[in-house]
């Protein structure tokens, strides 16, 4: 009879795990709010199924069926959808996660590579666990999460450095989800700083040191976007969608979008109306803001 033994050195509970916050599953039904965000985890996105476009760090990546996405925390991001092939995808949410990738980018997309089929895999058992509420699912979440992470380690094409995740004070947080909650309003230093019960020096201070721009700004990038949803999805006029996005100025709504997106509210309708008339090409996919 022969015999081998191996024996495990390493001791995994000493190691700091990725860990599973959340799954969750999302279709376009043209009733899709997507503007510029971010987390203080890394989010994992896998596409069952369309064409769509990533907006990442003001980069913007086109993406389709059993494409696989990574966005570390803090790294401002949004998701469109073309009209004609609707995005359906899964996203895990996941602590203790956090890499840079090729070119030292804080983001991959990985298309058309062999590990895509075991990192499909991995998304859609956990999916399935999730739904199925069986006994200790949360157990086997978290083991096919680490596998889905041990995989993408392998990957020759990929490499992978490990970082620390940036420290994004609860307070930045809080103040980033207010404006993001409140746009459509007349928010400003002295609004955020009444609400929060900070000075508006402090405000300005930790906002900018955690996101690398001032509150007020991440304000106008937030109403911009909300303006280029309407300017896309809606018949309104420009001055209805500057009221609506929340700019109590028409002129100054057409001189912050000129600025972020190089163009005029309505050179942007009509560019968005030229592409979606052109065939095979994304809805979405007009210029963006910077």
């Amino acid at each position: 009879m022969s015999f081998t033994r191996y024996q495990i050195e390493t001791n995994l509970r000493d190691q700091k795990l990725p860990s599973l916050l959340y799954v969750s599953y999302s279709k376009f039904e043209h009733d899709w709010p997507s503007f510029p965000h971010a987390h203080p985890f890394t989010e994992f996105y896998y596409i069952i199924s369309g064409k769509g476009e990533f907006m990442i760090e003001n980069n913007h990546f086109p993406v389709e069926k059993n494409d696989f996405v990574i966005v570390n925390p803090n790294i401002v991001h949004t998701e469109w959808s073309s009209a004609r092939h609707p995005l359906e995808y899964l996203i895990l949410g996941v602590e203790n996660f956090n890499y840079l990738y090729q070119d030292e980018h804080e983001y991959l997309i990985i298309s058309d590579q062999a590990c895509l089929p075991d990192l499909a895999n991995y998304m859609t058992l956990i999916y399935k666990e999730i739904c199925g509420l069986a006994d200790q699912y949360q157990l086997v979440c978290q083991n096919l999460l680490e596998n889905l992470t041990i995989s993408l380690r392998r990957q020759e094409g990929i490499i992978l450095s490990k970082i620390n995740a940036v420290n994004c004070d609860r307070e930045c947080l809080q103040i980033r989800r207010y404006i993001e909650n409140n746009y459509t309003t007349n928010v400003n230093l002295e609004t955020l700083s009444h609400h929060f019960n900070l000075s508006k020096s402090y405000i300005v201070r930790i906002f900018s040191h955690s996101f690398g721009f001032s509150p007020i700004s991440y304000l106008n990038r937030v109403r911009i976007q909300a303006s280029r949803e309407l300017l896309v999805t809606t018949d309104h006029s420009i001055t209805e969608i500057a009221a609506l996005a929340g700019f109590f100025s028409q002129s100054y709504f057409a001189q912050s979008f000129q600025k972020h997106c190089h163009m005029s509210p309505s050179s942007y309708r009509q560019a968005y109306v030229a592409k979606n008339q052109k065939p095979h090409v994304l809805m979405d996919a007009v210029p963006g803001f910077t």
